[in-house]
């Protein structure tokens, strides 16, 4: 971990949850021993969420060597090992971000830059960049420049308010102490537990985290992570299961209903064509994902 006196004397805690991360952990924790470290220090709080593969080894070999912090947190689900880790976090600050995540050298300096500057916003979202296995059709790249896709935030949103259902999970950070009054979310039905969950236990907690400034988040473009993409999320198959699942755990901000859900779906037909003709298929998918949106609040209304 690299140190840059001078810049700030608060405190920072990095959460960093997973379950069965061998695949990526080795790169994310490779950029995470190389992130510059503010004055007053970081914390890295690491839980292994019942893995079974090497996880917990590979955890406890990083802590070794860069003094972290390694809980085990035997009940499944992402909500339930973030809660351990907030359970001992201590910073002033506290920073998520995910198993499968590259993070800038500066991007816990850029976060602390900007909680300096802005001492009455609790929540701050970081920008998010797809790292590609390989080069990305040109639908799937304007779905990530645009933020709707890969988990990525939009390419040319620059600093300032943002709504705080569009910060998301790999690289967010709430003030300690509104971050220690809150837990994640652990309804069995929606947060990773049972068959149907929904997830989206991250945008409910940046939810409730925000009331404390207004509803404000502030997004902090230079405070910025890479996603690593895995190949099979890169078909059109997979962004729109993504998208329907979205739809089902999305929080209820706008009223929905059968009849403009059906009429949506009448038209998926014509979305599909039109995507399999090159010159349309920007066009088309922005519609689709839409689409699958939809069609997942369909089926959380019917769950209802």
């Amino acid at each position: 971990m690299r140190d840059l006196s001078g810049r700030s004397h608060m405190d920072v805690s990095i959460i960093l949850a997973s379950y069965n991360g061998v695949s990526t952990l080795p790169r994310t924790f490779a950029a995470l021993g190389e992130v510059t470290a503010p004055q007053g220090g970081i914390e890295i709080i690491l839980v292994d969420n019942n893995s079974s593969d090497e996880t917990a080894e590979l955890m406890q070999t990083f802590a070794r060597q860069q003094g972290a912090v390694v809980l085990s947190e035997p009940k499944q689900g992402k909500a339930h090992a973030l809660n351990a880790g907030l359970e001992v976090a201590k910073g002033q600050l506290v920073v998520f971000t995910d198993d499968d995540t590259i993070a800038d050298a500066d991007w816990i300096v850029a976060f602390v830059t900007a909680a300096t500057q802005n001492p009455d916003i609790s929540v701050f979202a970081g920008q998010i960049r797809p790292e590609w296995p390989t080069p990305p059709p040109e639908w799937l790249s304007g779905l990530a420049r645009n933020g709707r896709s890969c988990a990525c935030t939009p390419e040319a949103v620059g600093e300032g308010p943002l709504p705080a259902w569009q910060a998301k999970g790999p690289n967010f950070m709430v003030r300690g102490d509104v971050a220690r009054t809150l837990r994640f979310g652990v309804d069995p039905q929606n947060y990773g537990e049972g068959q149907r969950a929904r997830g989206n236990e991250d945008t409910d907690f940046v939810m409730r985290a925000a009331v404390a400034s207004g509803g404000t988040v502030h997004y902090v473009p230079s405070a910025t992570i890479r996603h690593i993409i895995r190949p099979h999320e890169m078909t059109l198959r997979a962004v729109f299961e993504r998208y329907v699942r979205i739809g089902v755990g999305q929080p209820q901000l706008q009223p929905y209903t059968r009849l403009g859900v059906a009429g949506s779906i009448l038209r998926a037909v014509g979305l599909i064509a039109a995507f399999t003709v090159t010159f349309q298929r920007n066009r088309a998918v922005d519609q689709i994902v839409t689409l699958a949106m939809q069609i997942g609040r369909l089926k959380a209304l019917m769950r209802a």
